[in-house]
């Protein structure tokens, strides 16, 4: 789900000349969409990208600061350096401050569980990882990046079958294919 330049580039980096970006061709099949999780029982259904930039850089640290109870708001976040936390924080960094100093657990699944369990949380998870036992706010700009799979030269018939199967199991539209 990275952008392909930037992968290409890292790892022209790494090992120089390793790999022929203009060979490549991106396929985009969908899109990995973040869900900002709370509990069922909090009664903050929404929140607007800045209110949840202040919450995510540390400048909201209450419920109560959103419509809800006055409760801290505690962050639960995937480690430093996993997918779904690097492209908020990228996305955040456009808008904000940096993520702050999240609750860490090891997995977007263990977030949607840590969330499930303690009433005043604000977890950030893969949507795809997202269960009954939480519930996604809504919010005015959703986070998401897409997702591809990538060919070397333009893709045989046999491929061409494969990136649509691919796109019908990711609901993907394949625009910018």
């Amino acid at each position: 789900s990275a952008p392909l330049a930037d992968v290409v580039r890292k790892l022209n980096t790494k090992n120089p000349g390793s790999v022929n970006g203009r060979e490549l061709v991106a396929h985009e099949i969908g899109a990995a969409r973040v869900a900002f999780v709370v509990h069922p029982t909090n009664a903050v259904k929404q929140l607007t990208t800045e209110q949840v930039t202040e919450i995510l850089s540390g400048r909201i640290t209450s419920w109560s600061e959103v419509g809800g109870l006055n409760l801290p708001i505690e962050v639960f976040a995937e480690p430093k350096g996993g997918g779904v936390r690097t492209l908020v924080e990228k996305t955040i960094g456009k808008w904000g401050d940096v993520l702050a100093e999240p609750t860490t657990v090891q997995t977007a699944t263990q977030v949607v569980f840590a969330v499930s369990q303690v009433p005043n949380a604000l977890g950030i998870a893969a949507s795809a990882a997202v269960t009954s036992s939480v519930f996604t706010l809504s919010t005015d700009r959703p986070i998401s990046q897409p997702l591809i799979l990538v060919t070397r030269g333009e893709p045989t018939p046999r491929m061409k079958k494969l990136i649509e199967a691919a796109r019908k199991i990711a609901g993907g539209s394949g625009a910018g294919s």
